[in-house]
């Protein structure tokens, strides 16, 4: 497969790629297989979306308001007059993002190992499944939200390295702490 640049005006190829030469097929190749042969890649895939899944719903448990006090959780920037923690920034940014991450991880494991959910859910793979998968795939690559979407799940992305940072740098500070 290539890539060909033409000119609008003239019709003329200017020039051509092929498309696995690009930087962009690199990225679109590790991020489906690791640059592992897709019988070991496909489940580390699916194994680090299982850990993000799980990761994301214990966040959201230990983040969930038992108090009942939204406001403070979901915008803890309107206490006024003192800056926010780390840990506050790192609830903030997970509760925002918690959705579209658990989304992702639940497309992404379904991507990288079909098969195995469509044995769990007892489908045989016949019977108009195509368009699920198409689903599937969609929700994954932007959320079913076009250009808006794109951005979601790029800045998703970025906030879930943030989110590792932040949280292992709390646990980190309260592990001492605690040993102090």
């Amino acid at each position: 497969m290539g890539v060909a640049l033409v000119d609008p005006w003239t019709g003329t190829p200017r020039r051509f790629f092929v498309y696995d030469d690009l930087v962009i097929a690199k990225v679109v190749a590790f991020h489906r297989s690791l640059f592992l042969p897709p019988m070991i890649g496909s489940p580390v895939l699916a194994l680090a979306g299982l850990i993000l899944l799980l990761s994301t719903a214990t966040g959201l448990w230990l983040w969930w308001p038992r108090d009942g006090r939204w406001g403070l959780r979901l915008a803890p920037f309107r206490r006024r007059g003192r800056s926010l923690r780390l840990i506050e920034v790192h609830w903030l940014a997970g509760a925002w993002t918690a959705l579209p991450m658990l989304l992702l991880a639940g497309t992404g494991i379904w991507l990288a190992a079909p098969r195995l959910w469509m044995m769990m859910l007892g489908w045989n793979g016949e019977g108009g499944r195509v368009s699920g998968a198409t689903l599937i795939a969609r929700l994954h690559a932007d959320l079913m939200l076009g250009l808006f979407g794109r951005v979601l799940v790029g800045l998703s992305g970025f906030v879930l390295a943030c989110l590792f940072v932040t949280g292992v740098w709390t646990w980190a500070r309260k592990r001492r702490k605690v040993t102090q």
